[in-house]
C-alpha cells in the first residue's frame, strides 16, 4: 500500500493526514527513513478515532515544528497539544457534529448539567463520526446515572 508521501495522493486515513505532517518534519530535520508513514500510522493506531480534516491540520501544524522538538519529550507533547488545540479550534463543525451534539447536550441537559452544543462542537470536532456513533449509543441509557457511566466508560465527558 502507498501512502499519500509516496503516492503523491491525498491522505485517505487519519492516520495517513497525521503522519504525512509528521514525516515532512522528520525528512526536513535529516531523517532518511524511507519507511517513516507506514511505521507512523502502524505505531498510532488511535489516529483512526480522528476525523481525516482534524488529523490533516494537526499534522501539518506538526509539520512546521522547530526540528528540536523532536528530540524533547516534553516540547513534543506541548507542541502536540498545541497543534491539536488549534486544530480544534479552527476546524468548523461537521453535519454529524453538530447532530451528535445537539442530542448529546440535550441529554446532558435532562440529567441536570450544562453542556452548551457549542461546547460540545468544539470538544468533539475533531472525532470520527464513528467515534461519535459509538459515543451516540450512551444518549439511548434510560436513566441518568447509566447514561453517565456509558459517557465515563466510552470516554467523552461533558
Amino acid at each position: 500500500m502507498l501512502l499519500s508521501g509516496c503516492s503523491g495522493d491525498e491522505p485517505s486515513t487519519p492516520g495517513e493526514a497525521f503522519c504525512s505532517g509528521y514525516c515532512r518534519l522528520d525528512k526536513r530535520c535529516g531523517s532518511s527513513d524511507d519507511y517513516c508513514e507506514e511505521n507512523c500510522v502502524s505505531q498510532r493506531p488511535g489516529l483512526a478515532k480522528l476525523s481525516l480534516e482534524g488529523a490533516k491540520r494537526v499534522g501539518d501544524c506538526i509539520a512546521g515544528y522547530d526540528c528540536s522538538l523532536i528530540s524533547d519529550a516534553d516540547a513534543w507533547k506541548t507542541g502536540t497539544e498545541a497543534c491539536f488545540d488549534a486544530a480544534s479550534a479552527s476546524l468548523p463543525p461537521s453535519e454529524h457534529v453538530r447532530a451528535f451534539c445537539a442530542k448529546f447536550a440535550e441529554r446532558w441537559f435532562e440529567c441536570g448539567a450544562w453542556f452548551s452544543t457549542s461546547d460540545c462542537e468544539h470538544a468533539y470536532g475533531m472525532w470520527s463520526d464513528a467515534m461519535l456513533d459509538t459515543f451516540a449509543a450512551c444518549e439511548r441509557e434510560a436513566d441518568c446515572a447509566t447514561f453517565a457511566s456509558c459517557v465515563k466508560t466510552t470516554g467523552v465527558g461533558s
